[in-house]
């Protein structure tokens, strides 16, 4: 009798457990996706060439060409060199979410006989400061990261700048794609 006690109590035991148990409608997700802070990061809107949204430094030298990196769609930019400084480049701002973040600035680019560079810039006030610049280093697509810790205010910006050479080499020019900017916290 005290066997089948145990038994009986064994499998109310085993079946509480399972009841216990459920299959769980809740999707696990990963970490909140990244929003890139640049608008028309490949310089293309449905199909057709665009610089929407970036600001022109000397526009003689700044050109969309049909040759785009990995995964870039159809268009780049090419910044042609400039015998002068500061040198030709495009520009993108855009208002700095407050507090401290994490920031991701990625880009491909490559250049043809002088290289130009990338900078990520905070404007406050009246005043602007680089954070962080690179200058090109291939002459084929290569994927560029920066990663910047920041503490920053409302009314401050962010701005990307991309930049040909300043050589002179009138056929020297340095071809950006792809490019973001990303809040990681």
């Amino acid at each position: 009798m005290q066997q089948n006690g145990t038994v009986v109590l064994a499998g109310i035991a085993i079946g509480l457990l399972f009841i216990g148990c459920s299959k769980s409608e809740e999707t696990i997700t990963g970490p909140p996706a990244t929003t890139n802070l640049i608008i028309n990061s490949s310089f293309e809107s449905n199909g057709d060439s665009s610089l929407h949204s970036w600001d022109i430094q000397f526009p003689d030298a700044v050109q969309l060409v049909r040759d785009a990196a990995p995964n870039g769609g159809s268009w780049s930019v090419a910044i042609r060199d400039e015998p002068i400084l500061p040198v030709a480049n495009i520009r993108f701002t855009t208002a700095a979410p407050s507090g401290t973040h994490v920031y991701a600035f990625s880009f491909w680019a490559k250049y043809s006989a002088d290289a130009g560079s990338a900078w990520l810039r905070l404007k406050r006030s009246d005043t602007t400061y680089t954070l962080n610049s690179v200058g090109i280093t291939d002459t084929v697509w290569t994927s560029y990261h920066m990663l910047d810790t920041l503490t920053t205010n409302a009314g401050d910006s962010l701005r990307v700048t991309l930049g040909g050479g300043f050589a002179g080499r009138f056929s020297a020019r340095t071809f950006f794609d792809l490019c973001k900017l990303e809040v990681l916290n």
